[in-house]
């Protein structure tokens, strides 16, 4: 379905700020590519591009017109609880974000659900036997990261430390 820019759809209409401190708006485009291994073929889904916000979503679509259905709008929702894991992401070689999708087999193809930036929720949809795709984090989304690192600081995570009195009874020391 090719979409005339001048009459959004339905799916794309829903106009919300684009970003917030804790919060960015993304498009997410998805594109298929067909693998084939002997005698079968199947689909291999990956992120073609991410737009920033839908404003700019609307002006590729007036130089290039494309098929809409395979770009999705979903916000990514920074968590306090959640900082340990963005600074691993951030300070490994490659920074991504992981994409859960849910399969529309009536139509063929994946469907962006939910995006994050904590590979840990990544590894939970993953357990959850949910498909996720995973793309290199663009350095805008990582300086907006960095603020909101800066914002609410470090989280250090408190392990509870076990002592053990003279009698062999456990006391529990309270995590500062």
């Amino acid at each position: 379905m090719t979409l005339n820019p001048d009459t959004p759809s339905d799916k794309h209409s829903d106009k919300k700020p684009a970003r917030t401190p804790s919060s960015w708006r993304l498009g997410i485009e998805l594109v298929a590519e067909e693998i084939s291994r002997g005698r079968w073929t199947s689909l291999n889904w990956k992120v073609k591009q991410l737009w920033p916000d839908e404003d700019s979503w609307q002006q590729s679509l007036l130089q290039q017109p494309r098929d809409t259905d395979l770009t999705t709008f979903l916000d990514l929702v920074l968590y306090r609880d959640e900082r340990s894991a963005y600074r691993f992401n951030l300070t490994s070689v490659q920074p991504h974000l992981f994409i859960q999708c849910d399969e529309d087999e009536e139509n063929d193809r994946w469907i962006p659900n939910e995006i994050t930036a904590c590979q840990d929720v990544a590894g939970e949809w993953l357990d959850g036997e949910h498909s996720v795709l995973e793309t290199p984090m663009p350095e805008a989304i990582q300086c907006w990261l960095e603020a909101y690192m800066a914002e609410h600081g470090e989280l250090i995570e408190h392990k509870k430390k076990r002592r053990y009195a003279e009698g062999g009874k456990k006391k529990q020391r309270e995590a500062l």
